[in-house]
């Protein structure tokens, strides 16, 4: 099974430095990233896909503007930062054609910048300077192969990949966009002690969105009161952010991908009403082979 190259993996993917990135990722777009200047107080949310990219964007921005949402749409929300142009079946002209990563240079701070990069294609000025504040939410690898798999056959091109395939591809063989998970998601945590670094499980999250929030806040230097929490709490439940993303009209973040792409059930544990018994047991091994003495252990309901 490692050595099964899928047709899907060929005609959407590239292969870059050794990993299969989305066709919207060049060489010069990894050049620029890593060599891009980081402002002290850059917030970087970078996540395996679809691991609550946007539900934490969503949070660090009201965090930053004690739960004010017309500040917070203020700070502009951005397509991953490697991407040079995005490819949604919504996607709409830009009136700046320039790459995100060349944009983001006009943004006013604080910057909220997302990406899906591996660790080690970050900024350098992040990884060895300690610039910028980072934050990671990994989520159980089980709903993370389901959501990405309901993700893709909403925006990739030609017909309707089965979830065997898409759970082969992108979870067993580690030859989905991003390369492993499991190399993805363990560069983070071993940073995770990192000052500029913070790691938070999405099932956490889910359980507790308070105490996440809190958290957050803390990380970036900020105190937020209980009435604050309280309005952030309302602003980033599903509901809510899926109301705004059908209304609004910025520019990314939403309707470059649609709001039904972006977003969609947000819980845990909907693995279990598509996994076979099979799949499960398959990637139950892996886990266990991958994880073993990483420390890191995750809710699956």
């Amino acid at each position: 099974m490692a050595d099964k190259v899928l047709p899907a993996v060929a005609k959407n993917y590239v292969i870059l430095r050794g990993l299969p990135w989305p066709p919207m990722v060049t060489e010069e777009a990894l050049d620029a990233i890593k060599k891009l200047p980081i402002r002290d107080d850059d917030i970087l949310v970078a996540t395996f896909p679809k691991a609550g990219t946007n539900w934490l964007s969503e949070i660090c921005r009201l965090v930053v503007t004690d739960g004010d949402m017309d500040l917070a749409c203020k700070i502009h929300l951005c397509h991953p930062l490697e991407f040079v142009h995005y490819q949604g079946a919504q996607a709409e002209p830009s009136a700046d054609d320039r790459p995100l990563y060349r944009r983001v240079s006009d943004w006013p701070s604080p910057r909220v910048l997302h990406t899906h990069v591996p660790i080690q294609h970050l900024p350098e000025e992040v990884l060895t300077q300690g610039k910028g504040r980072v934050i990671t939410s990994v989520r159980n690898p089980k709903d993370s192969a389901v959501s990405e798999f309901h993700f893709l056959n909403k925006v990739r091109p030609g017909a309707p990949l089965s979830f065997a395939d898409s759970l082969e591809e992108n979870f067993f063989t580690g030859k989905g966009p991003y390369g492993s998970w499991f190399d993805h998601v363990l560069g983070y945590w071993d940073r995770r002690h990192e000052k500029n670094q913070l790691v938070l499980k999405y099932e956490d999250m889910k359980m507790n969105t308070r105490r996440a929030i809190v958290q957050i806040a803390g990380f970036l230097g900020r105190s937020l009161s209980d009435d604050v929490i309280d309005k952030i709490l309302a602003l980033v439940t599903v509901d809510s952010m899926r109301a705004r993303f059908y209304s609004s009209g910025e520019e990314v973040g939403n309707k470059k991908a649609g709001p039904l792409h972006l977003l969609r059930k947000g819980v845990v544990g909907d693995w279990k009403t598509v996994f076979t018994v099979a799949q499960n047991e398959t990637l139950d091994k892996l886990y266990r082979d991958k994880m073993s003495g990483s420390g890191l252990t995750f809710d699956f309901e």
